[in-house]
Formats: structure tokens, C-alpha cells, sequence
């Protein structure tokens, strides 16, 4: 549905994108995750056809942004809203600016939303949370195959969010969803893909139920009595580190090398007292920070180079 291939865009000498590529797919709800200045928001207005790219090429639908637009439906951050506006009369008027006359489809956006009730209001008069609902009905009126969604829940209360979410969740049934955030959790809860980039560079496209994989996780023992030959454990091939604690251990592994089986052996063998054994994995948080962090570059740099598809092979 969408396809990116190599995007680049400059504001005068800066740049913003540095060679971005990445596609997604029908039924995908993809989580577009960057610290402030990423370059987020500049690749979803390139891709809606707020503006062109400087380089590279952007595919919606195998079509140029210009006639792909079409399929689109967009709900910028800003939220641009026409506050004297009622809010049916504005409903009905982005239906018409794309030339539709089609009372079920503003009926279906409405119930969506949960507009009923304040339709004949003022968009001047209503609370953030209604106004954020109203931009998101706009996007979604005339019933696209895309949508691009950038903070669609700033300014939502926790009932509103979980609303938002499940009308978000069910629309990725059928299309094409991308949402940029910056709160994790929401992602994490809606996705089914992540997308992070830093500086303008991509540095992590993966599934979302893949992506802890990506990373190294770690084990957790707790000895009845510490160990006096705890080093022993590194004979283990795959350990990363190991750090102690009172009573326990933290054992970091390599990717891809599942280790547990054979340290539960090993502490059998040796016949240490384990009284608690877990696995704990760096969640959505962690691995933001590691690769949007001051210390990203280098680590970024080596996932890049095998990033995720969404079929979960290597690039």
C-alpha cells in the first residue's frame, strides 16, 4: 500500500530525512516512533502530499502521492480546525471538498467518534478531547484506505484513549494505519508494527510482537545462598555479562541464543539452590532509549543493517 524507497528531504542545507525506506502493508498499523525532530512528521507529510521529497521515491497504491492522495485519509498533529464552524456543517464541508454526497458515510464517521451529541455545537466550544475526535472523524468521512494519524490521542482522557484505541485497532482490519506518538504505551497497544527513526535515519522496522527478540534479554536467579563460583557460569556460551545482586544474578545473553535451558542445568549440576529464575525483557521504553539515546549511533547503525520486514526476515 505504501512504499518508500531511499527519501531524502532538505530544508535549505539541513536535512531532515536521510534515505528512508520502508513499506507497509493492507492491515498493518504501523507505530511511527522518534524523539522530537526525528523527522516523523516530515515523512507522513510526504507521504500525504503536504509536500514533495528532495530525493528518492513514494509510492501510495503503486501511484505518485499526487494521485494516491486520494486513498488518504490524514489528521495532522496541529489538528487545523475551523472553531466557528459547526460541527456537522464542517463534516459535511470536508465531505464535499472531495467532491462526495454521501449522508452514510458522515452518519458512520459520527457514530465512529462519538459525535452525536455535539454535532450541532460549535467546534469553538468544545473541550480538547471533542475537538481531537472531530479532526479524527475528518480523516476517516469519506471512508479512506490510508490513514495517517500523527498524536491522534493528545489531549484524550484515559476513557477517550481506550475508545480511540479500539476505533484505531478496528480500522487496521481493513487499512492501512500509520500513527506516530509519543506515548509508548499507546503503541505498543495499538501496533502491529514498529518503526523508529532517529536523525532523520531509519533505525529499527520491526513486527511489533518481534520486536523484544531484536534485543538482548536477560535472565534473573535468586540463589538461596549466593554462589561462591558464580564466574563458573561463563563457560556458557552466548553470555554477554553477568551482574550480581545480593542474593541473585542478571545474566545478559546474545540474540537469537535462548540460554536458559542450559543455565538451569549448569545451577542443578552445581547444585546451587535457585529459588527464582525468570527472564526479563527490555520493553518498547528501553529499547527507544537505546536507540534514540545519546549512545544510539553505533548500535543503531548494526540494526540497521538487518532491519525487520514485516514477515519478520532479515534485509
Amino acid at each position: 500500500m505504501i512504499k518508500l524507497e531511499d527519501v531524502k528531504k532538505y530544508y535549505g542545507d539541513f536535512k531532515a530525512l536521510d534515505g528512508i525506506s520502508f513499506e507497509i502493508a493492507k492491515g498493518e498499523i504501523a507505530a511511527f516512533l522518534g524523539p522530537n525532530g526525528a523527522g516523523k512528521t516530515t515523512t507522513m507529510r510526504i507521504i500525504s502530499n503536504y509536500f514533495p521529497a528532495s530525493s528518492g521515491s513514494v509510492s501510495i497504491k503503486g501511484l505518485s502521492p499526487s494521485e494516491g492522495r486520494r486513498f488518504i485519509g490524514y489528521m495532522p498533529e496541529s489538528n487545523p480546525l475551523y472553531p466557528e464552524m459547526f460541527v456537522e456543517d464542517y463534516l459535511r464541508y470536508v465531505l464535499r471538498l472531495r467532491g462526495i454526497k454521501n449522508a452514510a458515510l458522515l452518519k458512520n464517521a459520527v457514530e465512529k467518534c462519538s459525535l452525536k451529541d455535539v454535532m450541532s455545537k460549535k467546534i469553538g466550544e468544545l473541550s480538547k478531547g471533542y475537538r481531537q475526535r472531530v479532526g479524527l472523524a475528518a480523516s476517516i468521512v469519506h471512508d479512506p484506505e490510508i490513514l495517517i494519524l500523527d498524536e491522534p490521542t493528545i489531549g484524550l482522557d484515559p476513557n477517550q484513549i481506550r475508545g480511540i484505541r479500539a476505533l484505531i485497532k478496528e480500522l487496521g482490519r481493513e487499512k492501512t494505519v500509520i500513527i506516530s506518538t509519543h506515548i509508548l504505551s499507546e503503541a505498543a497497544a495499538m501496533a502491529t508494527r514498529i518503526i523508529i527513526i532517529n536523525e532523520g535515519s531509519l533505525v529499527m522496522d520491526s513486527p511489533a510482537d518481534k520486536l523484544e527478540s531484536s534485543f538482548s534479554s536477560k535472565i534473573i536467579l535468586n540463589f538461596e545462598k549466593f554462589p561462591e563460583d558464580i564466574d563458573a557460569l561463563n563457560k556458557i556460551s552466548g553470555i554477554e555479562n553477568i551482574s550480581r545482586g545480593e542474593k541473585g544474578i542478571e545474566i545478559s545473553y546474545a540474540l537469537g541464543n535462548d540460554i536458559r535451558g542450559e543455565v538451569f542445568a549448569f545451577c542443578a549440576a552445581k547444585k546451587w539452590k535457585v529459588v527464582e529464575m525468570f527472564t526479563k525483557k527490555e520493553g518498547l521504553e528501553e529499547i527507544f532509549k537505546k536507540l534514540t539515546g545519546e549512545n544510539a549511533s553505533g548500535l543503531a547503525k548494526g540494526l540497521s543493517a538487518k532491519a525487520k520486514l514485516p514477515g519478520g526476515e532479515e534485509r
